[in-house]
């Protein structure tokens, strides 16, 4: 769930660049403006270790199934 709200914080960073970029050097926030892709990329890589490890917000899901047997 992290990784999907990192992921959606980086893709609003992206798109409206231009917009931020005025107020972001004003607030001196322009740090996270640098770090946008980085930031997508972190948000997209942990959403797809939640997603392999079938856990949504600490709560497993069980996707994929398993293979052990008791």
């Amino acid at each position: 769930m992290h990784g999907g709200i990192l992921f959606l914080l980086g893709i609003f960073l992206v798109r409206n660049y231009n917009d931020i970029k005025k107020s972001a050097e004003e607030q001196g926030l322009g740090m996270i403006l640098e770090l946008r892709f980085l930031i997508i990329l972190m948000g997209w890589f942990a959403f797809f270790a939640g997603w392999i490890y079938n856990d949504f917000a600490s709560i497993p899901i069980n996707i994929f199934g398993s293979c052990f047997k008791r």
